[in-house]
C-alpha cells in the first residue's frame, strides 16, 4: 500500500471466502486495541466499522504514514507495515482461539484513494459518502436498525457515547465540512453507498 500525506483513504478487508473474522465481543475489542497500537501512530483515523466478516476504515495519511521501514528485503511505509502487523497478529490470535490454521483475511487489503492534492478524487461527495457508508454499514448489512445500536463503529464515538476514542473527530469535521450539530442527520441521510 502506498500512501501520500494529506490524502484520505478507504481501507477495507473481509474474511477469506467471506467467512467470519470476529467471533465474540472480545475479538472486536482486541482488533480495536491492535488498531490503536499499530495504525494510529502513523495516521489519523476518521471513521471505522467492524462487522462480523469485514472491517472498514477511513483515514487521513500524514508525514508519519510514509516513513519507511525495512521488512526483510522489502522497504515499506510505516503505515503499510502497521496494517501487515495488525492483520497477521490478529489472524494468529484467531487461529489459536478457533483451533484452526490458514488465512483469516482475503489476500490483499483494499485501498481506495478518496482525495488528490487538487481536492476530491471523483466528486465533492466521495469522502463524505464513504464516511456515511462506513457508519451506515451495520444497518445496510441488517445487523442493526439504528447506527447507535452497533457498538463496533465510530458512530457512537462521534455521538459522545463510546468509551473508545480512536478517531480524530476535529480533523474529520474540518475535512468533511461537518459539525457535531449536523453529524447525526448527515449520517442518516441517503448517500451513494460504497459497497465492500
Amino acid at each position: 500500500m502506498n500512501f501520500l500525506p494529506g490524502e484520505l483513504y478507504h481501507i477495507y478487508n473481509q474474511g477469506n471466502n467471506k467467512q467470519l473474522i470476529f467471533f465474540s465481543q472480545d475479538n472486536y475489542l482486541y482488533f480495536l486495541k491492535k488498531i490503536r497500537k499499530h495504525i494510529l501512530p502513523f495516521c489519523d483515523l476518521l471513521a471505522y466499522c467492524l462487522l462480523p466478516n469485514n472491517f472498514r476504515l477511513m483515514l487521513h495519511a500524514n508525514t508519519k504514514s510514509i516513513g519507511k521501514i525495512k521488512c526483510g528485503a522489502v522497504k515499506m511505509s510505516l503505515l503499510s507495515n502497521g496494517f501487515r502487523i495488525l492483520e497477521s497478529s490478529y489472524a494468529r490470535a484467531i487461529n489459536k482461539q478457533e483451533c484452526r490454521t490458514g488465512s483469516i483475511f482475503q489476500q490483499n487489503t483494499k485501498l481506495e484513494l478518496l482525495t488528490t492534492k487538487s481536492g476530491f478524487a471523483s466528486s465533492n461527495s466521495l469522502p463524505l459518502a464513504c464516511f456515511k457508508s462506513i457508519h451506515q454499514a451495520p444497518m445496510t448489512s441488517g445487523l442493526a436498525q439504528k447506527m447507535d445500536e452497533w457498538g463496533f463503529s465510530s458512530f457512537n464515538e462521534y455521538m459522545g457515547k463510546a468509551s473508545e476514542n480512536l478517531c480524530n473527530r476535529i480533523l474529520a469535521f474540518n475535512l468533511l465540512n461537518l459539525s457535531s450539530e449536523i453529524f447525526y442527520e448527515e449520517c442518516y441521510s441517503i448517500s451513494n453507498l460504497i459497497e465492500l
